[in-house]
C-alpha cells in the first residue's frame, strides 16, 4: 500500500554490528522491507531506471555495484555510488582500483564501460547526473579537501561550484537550477 505521500525511500539498515542491509520505507517512516537479506554490509542504495534498485555490497568480499541483488560491477577495488541517467541509458560509478576513486560511464544494461570521466590523484565520488544528462556534479579533494565539481559531458570542462568547508553528496533539484 502507498504511503501517504506516495513515496518510497531507499535506505542501508544497520540490522546487526558489521551488517547492512538495503531497506525500503514508506515516506511516512511506516512499511519497511528488506531488498536484502545477505548478511553483508551493502550501502549507497540508488534508484535506477524502471524501479531497479542499486547499491554497492561487500558479499563477495570486494565492494561491487549490484543491481537488482545480481553483480553488475565488480572490477577489482571499489564500485560505488552509482547514478543513472535521466533517460535510464547510462550508468555514472565511482570506481578505485588503486588509492583514488575516479568516475566512470558504463552502459546502463550491459555495464560494458563507454567512458572514463575523471583521471585525478584525488578521490572523485558521488556523482549527480543535471535534468537534462548534460552535466554530472560530484564531490572531489582534487583541491585538497572534499568539494562539489560540476563535469560538462561534451565538451568535458570541469569547473569547481564550492570552495571551502567539507561538501558531501550533491543532488540536483528537479529542474535543474540549484545543487
Amino acid at each position: 500500500m502507498p504511503s501517504s505521500l506516495g513515496s518510497r525511500l531507499l535506505v542501508s539498515a544497520e540490522v546487526a554490528r558489521g551488517r547492512k542491509e538495503i531497506a525500503l520505507v514508506e515516506a511516512d517512516g511506516l512499511g519497511l522491507s528488506f531488498v536484502t537479506r545477505n548478511g553483508s554490509i551493502n550501502l549507497a542504495p540508488a534508484w535506477g531506471p524502471e524501479g531497479a534498485v542499486g547499491y554497492m555490497s561487500y558479499l563477495r568480499g570486494n565492494p561491487d555495484w549490484v543491481v537488482n541483488g545480481l553483480p553488475f560491477s565488480t572490477r577489482s577495488g571499489l564500485n560505488a555510488a552509482g547514478a543513472w541517467s535521466p533517460d535510464g541509458t547510462l550508468l555514472a560509478l565511482s570506481v578505485a582500483e588503486s588509492a583514488n576513486s575516479d568516475l566512470v560511464l558504463l552502459d546502463a544494461k550491459s555495464g560494458v564501460e563507454r567512458r572514463r570521466l575523471t583521471h585525478h590523484s584525488g578521490v572523485d565520488t558521488s556523482p549527480s547526473w543535471s535534468p537534462d544528462g548534460k552535466s554530472l556534479a560530484f564531490v572531489s579533494d582534487r583541491s585538497g579537501s572534499p568539494q562539489v565539481w560540476i563535469l560538462e559531458l561534451e565538451s568535458g570542462a570541469l569547473r569547481a561550484l564550492s570552495q571551502g568547508g567539507y561538501a558531501a553528496a550533491p543532488v540536483w533539484s528537479p529542474l535543474g537550477e540549484s545543487i
